[in-house]
């Protein structure tokens, strides 16, 4: 063990009692420095403190626990194990320490992060020509709004009230450029080594369909949304619109030639999980399809259309947020869900 992996000891206040050669070399610190101290001394910042919440109230009611977790070198650099933490019980059943068990998978993380970053990429190159649109129908009402009052200025026909109103309208039509150059950005920028956050359900997809309205007004489909307001997740938000970007660009594809078509996006509350519902008028996806669906590089779309690293990334980026993406077959239309645990305040960290 103490060959292959990183391995250590702390007691119930997550102080550490061992740690082995490879805990020592991967975390860049001596022995010395690690015996004695808290277990947060390598704590990276990355994950929200539900995390270590979660961690906490499993280990300590006897039962291991496995997740992914990203820490902090001595040198500030950051690194990410596959952690699977076991309760050591006394001969009365009772918890006395811990035993982690790590493994290096930085490595496999930064291929998973290259694969991420392609596919935003892709989906950014597959609605730039909308969002160019998106951008120049509001841009064009202000140079007509603009034209106008400098001719009014220019004519001497100077009317208060109508050089009020057509202001107005310039600053309101601004301010739809600001939100849609805000998504663009939320969207295009890196997001792997961004905090978790609470996140808004209502404000998360406010910004999302600013990217795809005019996409979806070009290609004639309705969009019908049925929220239930308040609900939050613990979320990188940037990834979020991701997912939801791709699953929407996919349905406007497989739904093209349908005489009539829409979107519904839904969420709701199911037990202890937060569900983002994306259905569409398809008649559903077959079930050896969609056992493969979510695989790299499976694709149902042409060569021209996409590179099947959608999907593959889109459930990779759930997994991260410790939730799931899947098909609800049930469901006699085309649905994918997107589940998150609910955001629940816990006491300590």
């Amino acid at each position: 063990l103490n060959q292959t992996a990183i391995v250590s000891l702390t007691d119930l206040d997550g102080v550490i009692t061992y740690a082995n050669e490879m805990f020592c070399k991967i975390s860049g610190y001596d022995e010395s420095e690690l015996i004695g101290r808290n277990h947060r001394v390598i704590n990276s910042g990355i994950h929200p403190t539900e995390f270590f919440a979660e961690m906490w109230s499993t280990i300590l009611r006897g039962v291991v626990w496995r997740r992914e977790i990203c820490n902090k070198r001595k040198d500030g650099s950051l690194y990410w194990v596959d952690s699977t933490i076991v309760p050591l019980k006394n001969i009365d059943g009772r918890v006395q320490e811990l035993m982690a068990i790590r493994f290096d998978v930085t490595a496999a993380k930064e291929t998973k992060l290259k694969l991420l970053q392609a596919s935003k990429m892709a989906a950014l190159g597959e609605a730039s020509a909308h969002l160019a649109h998106e951008v120049n129908t509001p841009l064009a009402v202000i140079i007509s709004k603009v034209g106008k009052i400098l001719r009014m200025l220019t004519e001497g026909e100077m009317n208060s009230n109508l050089v009020s109103h057509e202001v107005e309208k310039v600053q309101k039509t601004a301010h739809q450029i600001s939100e849609i150059i805000k998504g663009l950005k939320h969207f295009s920028r890196s997001a792997d080594k961004d905090q978790f956050q609470v996140c808004d359900l209502d404000v998360v997809l406010k910004e999302v369909l600013v990217l795809c309205g005019e996409r979806l007004d070009e290609e004639g489909v309705q969009l019908m949304l049925k929220p239930e307001h308040g609900l939050k997740i613990s979320a990188r938000p940037a990834q979020i619109y991701q997912v939801l970007l791709n699953l929407i660009n996919n349905s406007i594809d497989a739904i093209s030639e349908k005489p009539e078509k829409w979107i519904e996006i839904a969420t709701r509350k199911s037990g202890d999980h937060v569900l983002i519902l994306v259905t569409d008028c398809g008649d559903g996806i077959p079930k050896d399809i969609a056992d493969k669906i979510m695989e790299p590089f499976f694709t149902t779309k042409g060569v021209e259309k996409g590179t099947g690293l959608g999907l593959s990334v889109s459930a990779e980026i759930l997994s991260s947020h410790h939730g799931r993406l899947y098909v609800d077959h049930e469901c006699k239309n085309t649905r994918f869900v997107m589940e998150f645990p609910s955001v629940v305040t816990h006491r300590g960290a």
